[in-house]
């Protein structure tokens, strides 16, 4: 097959004040075997005296596109809007590819025309580059909302998307600044088979220590009710109640499992609704309830919201200077505690002796 017929795929780079990671992920996308590429990198408005751009303008045959700072999916739909490919790919500035990534997807895409979406496991790098993890997927195929909550870390940077989709369900919400992928894979997933290329591993995510909850404190919290408004949406409800039941506790467990993603989003009232309707609807075991009961009650603490709060007390405590001392600590573990008392105090135990 000649090169003119092989379809175009364009490797989008959003970037703000990435100068530390960009040139490794321009170099990864360079180093594409497959021959019919477009390497595009959006300034989001980088404040860095230009460390990003000269970056980016060393590569010629790199296109260079600047704007003003709107966010990563600004970013994004700036630099599908001004790409060619027939499939879109978005590779973070401290992300990697490896040479065979799109050349995978592609012959992957020869052999299932219908595929549009495409998903893959990856690796976790640190700040070095060394892998210390792997993500991996259970499913080949996803066809519901329900599979891609339960996946718990599917990241855009290993997904492919054909050009189409953006004419057909639209670009990323510019209003969502934190969880823009989060959205955007739930709505794939109302609409969309998202299948899996069982090649080797062939994108590897930075995890870097987040800033976000201090970052974002506010915003997270908005883009989370923006996640929750999403998951109400009787398009999701329906795709994600679609998915395959086999027994009992598989009817409770999607009932819970829901409650628990509210939860995760700060939603008590959507949380608290569904939550209720798996316990009370489906008469599992005792021992079974007790122990979903227990494990939704201490869920809070892992939730965004709370851990905005703690970095808040953190970054307070850091602020006046007495995060070393030992008064700041008693401090600290006495503003904690009230936290959980409040959290301690909305728990329904009475559901939980009537459970019996």
């Amino acid at each position: 097959m000649s090169k003119p017929l092989l379809p175009l795929a364009s490797i989008i780079i959003p970037v703000y004040n990435g100068a530390n990671f960009l040139r490794t992920a321009i170099e990864s996308a360079i180093s594409q075997t497959y021959p019919n590429v477009e390497i595009i990198v959006v300034n989001d408005g980088s404040t860095d005296n230009g460390a990003s751009e000269g970056i980016a303008l060393n590569y010629p045959n790199v296109r260079y596109l600047k704007k003003e700072n709107g966010g990563v999916a600004s970013a994004l739909n700036f630099g599908v809007m001004n790409s060619n490919g027939q499939w879109i790919y978005w590779l973070s500035h401290d992300d990697v590819y490896s040479p065979t990534r799109i050349e995978d997807d592609m012959e992957f895409v020869f052999h299932n025309r219908e595929a549009k979406v495409l998903y893959s496991d990856f690796y976790k790098i640190d700040d070095s580059g060394v892998i210390f993890d792997v993500a991996k997927f259970k499913f080949d195929k996803i066809v519901s909302v329900r599979q891609v909550l339960e996946q718990n870390g599917m990241h855009f940077c290993a997904i492919t998307l054909h050009r189409s989709i953006f004419e057909e369900i639209g670009f990323f919400n510019e209003r969502n600044w934190t969880m823009q992928d989060v959205e955007m894979v739930i709505k794939l997933s109302r609409d969309y088979i998202f299948y899996k290329v069982e090649s080797k591993i062939n994108t590897s995510v930075r995890a870097l220590p987040s800033l976000m909850y201090t970052k974002y404190n506010t915003r997270i919290i908005q883009d989370m009710n923006i996640i929750s408004m999403l998951l109400l949406e009787p398009q999701t409800l329906e795709s994600y109640f679609s998915y395959h039941k086999e027994t009992l506790f598989d009817e409770f467990y999607e009932y819970y499992y829901l409650g628990n993603y509210f939860r995760f989003l700060g939603d008590s009232k959507n949380s608290n609704f569904f939550f209720k309707k798996a316990f009370n609807d489906f008469q599992i075991p005792v021992r079974e309830k007790i122990s979903y009961y227990l494990k939704y009650i201490f869920s809070k603490i892992k939730t965004p919201r709370f851990r905005v709060k703690f970095y808040f007390f953190i970054s307070f405590f850091a602020k006046v200077k007495l995060y070393y001392s030992k008064n700041a600590f008693y401090l600290f573990s006495l503003l904690l505690l009230f936290q959980l008392i409040i959290f301690w105090s909305k728990c329904n135990f009475k559901e939980l002796c009537l459970i019996y």
